[in-house]
């Protein structure tokens, strides 16, 4: 019941939503100051989400995982985390992969939102609910048991 009531939000929501955000480009490979500024003004604007605590910073042997945590500005309890896993190249950090995890409805609300709105929904995999492609990103959503959103850079 849960996946055909998914499935009805993933299809009907292109109907009410933007097509894709404005400011959207490629992710992956791009510097993490203007990947989380793109992703913090459309969660602010778009969405309606306050963040809650600062970034949080991970120093790993290949690079920096980098998370930060949103709310809902009406519901708080609504929350959504976003990891960026990241590589250093100079003084900078560049974002390698994303993965987005929370309240489910906040989940499709990003997905839907944020990128282009024609959806492949995938029936191969259980927790593969839709996938799309944008410029080199792979973006997967996943529901039931592993609700999150993944953006991978194409091989």
């Amino acid at each position: 019941m849960k996946k055909l009531l998914l499935l009805f939000v993933l299809i009907t929501a292109p109907l009410f939503a933007q097509t894709g955000s404005t400011a959207y480009n490629q992710l992956t490979g791009s510097d993490l100051n203007e990947v989380t500024y793109k992703i913090d003004s459309f969660t602010s604007k778009s969405m309606r989400l306050t963040k809650k605590g600062d970034q949080k910073f991970k120093h790993t042997d290949t690079g920096v995982i980098v998370t930060q945590h949103f709310q809902k500005f009406n519901a708080p309890e609504k929350t959504m985390a976003i990891t960026y896993s990241t590589t250093p190249k100079g003084n900078r950090l560049y974002v390698n992969d994303i993965t987005v995890t929370g309240n489910q409805e906040l989940l499709i609300d990003f997905y839907v939102k944020f990128w282009d709105t024609t959806i492949q929904l995938d029936t191969t995999k259980s927790d593969l609910l839709a996938n799309s492609r944008y410029l080199n990103d792979q973006v997967k959503l996943y529901a039931g048991n592993t609700q999150k959103i993944t953006v991978t850079g194409s091989k």
